[in-house]
């Protein structure tokens, strides 16, 4: 399989390191760089051999209109890992030359018309909601159906301290400024949807500014979304991108509550070394523990290639990435009437 990587940012850099992971099993190789940025780019190209990707001919371009003059893209899956106002560019351009695949990083795109654009391409799709393939996720998920549990309220909180990467324009361009609820919370959403199905409605939704030094950047510091799901079931997801409370370090987990006060806590890893745990309670009562090694990008980019490969419909269509786009964008709607 070959790659085109389009966006060399930090995002892109991250998943360069896990295609790197996957090499053998997809005898991948990347055969295109793409970046506004031509210095960037070259960067990028730089690590490949420290990652087992050979350099020497890697086209590199600012545009993927360029790659599409110099290579086959019928043959290439093309990774969108761009800031989000350009995604559905990109992906547009990947489907007119006929793309074999498309990855996009969330959120699918930054408007919801952007989305619903994306949705009718003719060419396979992956929104790449990674903690849908976390082993995380997959053990709790096989926890509650082998003990018929249903899971009534699920609480999820994905925070950061972003001010210095926000102050520095990280996911900015003219324009465009990322809300809260469009770094952390599409996860957010997607992973509560996995748990208790479709969104219904949107219940509640509220945002604060981010307040640096010297300023402000408006909607983009900490906010929390409720949810109704099927049967009766309640989310409650909230996101912070100055620190979760006292805490500066990433901080990511969910808390599932289900019936007979049986509680499932799942610490999604927030270190270098990819460590995770559930624990397990009934009542105050801690009744199980389980450490997890949880590299959940790779096993999302595992998931995409492999539907790729055998021409699999996927979880994480275009149709869901627009999805939970649809829930962000009442959100953010219902939360500005609030303030």
């Amino acid at each position: 399989m070959n790659i085109i990587l389009v966006g060399c940012g930090r995002q892109g850099r991250l998943h360069a390191q896990c295609l790197a992971k996957l090499q053998d099993t997809f005898n991948l190789k990347i055969v295109g760089v793409v970046d506004h940025s031509p210095e960037r780019a070259a960067a990028m190209i730089g690590t490949f051999p420290a990652l087992g990707f050979d350099p020497k001919d890697v086209v590199q371009g600012q545009s993927l209109s360029t790659l599409a003059r110099e290579l086959d893209l019928s043959d290439t899956i093309v990774d969108v890992v761009t800031t989000n106002s350009v995604h559905h560019e990109v992906a547009m351009l990947a489907a007119e030359n006929n793309a074999r695949g498309i990855l996009i990083e969330k959120p699918i795109a930054d408007t919801l018309d952007h989305a619903r654009y994306i949705t009718k391409l003719d060419r396979p799709i992956f929104v790449m909601e990674n903690y849908l393939f976390s082993v995380i996720t997959n053990f709790v998920r096989g926890y509650l159906d082998e003990n018929n549990l249903r899971p009534r309220f699920v609480k999820t909180e994905f925070s950061k301290d972003r001010r210095r990467e926000s102050f520095d324009g990280r996911g900015s361009l003219a324009g465009y400024v990322p809300h809260v609820f469009d770094v952390e919370m599409p996860h957010q959403i997607a992973l509560a949807a996995h748990l208790l199905g479709p969104s219904r409605s949107v219940y509640d939704a509220w945002c604060h500014d981010m307040i640096l030094a010297d300023g402000r950047i408006v909607d983009h510091g900490e906010g929390a979304i409720t949810l109704s799901h099927g049967d009766g079931a309640t989310s409650y997801n909230f996101s912070s991108l100055q620190g979760h409370h006292c805490l500066s370090a990433t901080y990511r987990n969910a808390r599932i509550y289900c019936q007979d006060d049986l509680k499932v806590f799942c610490y999604f890893p927030t270190t270098v070394d990819l460590s995770g745990s559930v624990l397990i309670y009934e009542g105050e009562k801690l009744i199980g523990r389980k450490a997890f090694f949880d590299d959940s990008l790779t096993e999302a980019l595992r998931y995409a290639l492999a539907c790729c490969r055998d021409e699999l419909t996927p979880l994480n269509d275009a149709q869901f990435g627009s999805d939970v786009l649809e829930v962000i964008t009442s959100s953010k709607e219902l939360a500005r009437e609030y303030r």
